[in-house]
């Protein structure tokens, strides 16, 4: 087979290099994919566990609870978990309440609310 000087095409080193720039562009874009869901995880997790907060503060304030609880979440939510505490203030006749929710990976937000005696 003899080589002419019409011929036209890549030589392999040119597929390689191209194949190689391609894999690098395509772990590039997985792996940002990858970062973005885990985000996007991590906020819906966040915002489930901020209402679950609120909705448990509620239910605590009209049991009218006065002690440190703590307990599990139901229907669909196992993964988190509450715990409840109440604080004297400095200031008399007001309590400060706070919930903790905690999720996988040692995850956890916590909101405050301060109340009347």
């Amino acid at each position: 087979m003899t080589h002419h000087p019409y011929e036209k095409g890549f030589t392999l080193l040119e597929v390689m290099i191209a194949l190689a720039i391609l894999a690098g562009v395509v772990v590039t874009i997985v792996g940002s994919l990858n970062y973005n869901l885990s985000v996007v995880e991590d906020n819906r997790n966040t915002t489930i566990a901020t209402m679950l907060a609120r909705e448990q503060i509620e239910e605590i304030r009209l049991s009218r609870q006065t002690k440190n609880i703590k307990g599990e979440f139901k229907k669909g939510f196992d993964d988190f978990s509450w715990e409840y505490a109440r604080l004297d203030t400095v200031y008399p006749g007001i309590v400060r309440g706070t919930m903790t929710v905690s999720w996988e990976r040692g995850r956890s937000i916590t909101l405050g609310v301060y109340e009347k005696q």
